[in-house]
């Protein structure tokens, strides 16, 4: 059986350390570095006048466990209307 993708386009995947997500990523919008949870939020610029928003319902998640990468998760509002 082959394996799924488990990693991202910038080689962070499940397992990596904090460093790596630090390296890769910087410091999360929301927890510390000493947290379990980090959380990075996305920005738009929804007028095209340069200015940048951030998108509350829309982040990327990562979980640690003994200072290793053991989840990760994207989530994205999506507009039906």
């Amino acid at each position: 059986m082959k394996k799924a993708n488990t990693y991202l386009s910038r080689g962070l995947e499940v397992g990596d350390s904090k460093e790596k997500v630090k390296e890769l990523y910087g410091l999360p919008d929301i927890g510390f570095y000493e947290d379990d949870e980090w959380i990075y939020l996305f920005y738009r610029d929804w007028l095209g006048d340069g200015s940048l928003n951030i998108l509350s319902d829309d982040y990327f998640q990562i979980i640690f466990e003994d200072n290793k990468v053991k989840s990760m998760v994207l989530a994205a509002y999506i507009p039906i209307d």
